[in-house]
């Protein structure tokens, strides 16, 4: 099975510059949500009592640290490692690619080049260059890729390839 971001499961990828204080998980609920509303690129989504997560169907995440300017809970900081707590992962039975047919749409949408593909097929998502922006999930025409927390990963294995 292949995971999308459910995020009414509450089960999204959290922003990134996390700085691991105990009672996050409640000040993150209780807040207002001025890491989303902060977000330039609109992809902090904040929804009443829940925590906030990454929305990366819609665009991704620059590392610009505006999220972590505007929390004034000390949840996200500026300065803390700008790290997104999951993996973009790629299903090779919807890719168009791994099917026999020529598309690169998420390696030209990726800046850090951790797209890899073997001449033209097969693309695969290196984990090493990889930042877990989320960059190449919007243009993929067939939602081939999607970005799963790191918790999620550790209960299941993924549908699909990394290097």
């Amino acid at each position: 099975m292949f995971w999308r971001n459910t995020a009414t499961s509450g089960e999204g990828v959290f922003p990134p510059y996390f700085s691991l204080m105990p009672g996050a998980d409640e000040l993150c609920r209780s807040c207002p949500g001025d890491c989303a509303v902060a977000c330039p690129e609109n992809i902090i989504i904040k929804e009443n009592k829940g925590k906030p997560f990454l929305k990366v169907d819609i665009g991704g995440c620059t590392f610009c640290e505006a999220c972590a300017e505007k929390c004034g809970y000390g949840v996200l900081v500026k300065g803390a490692p700008a790290e997104i707590q999951g993996r973009i992962i790629l299903d090779q039975q919807r890719c168009l690619s791994w099917n026999g047919t020529i598309c690169q749409n998420c390696l030209d949408a990726c800046e850090d080049r951790a797209i890899v593909f073997d001449v033209l097929f097969n693309p695969v998502v290196s984990k090493d260059r990889c930042t877990n922006c989320g960059f190449c999930v919007r243009p993929c025409p067939v939602d081939a890729l999607a970005l799963v927390p790191i918790q999620r990963l550790a209960k299941k294995s993924a549908v699909g390839t990394e290097k």
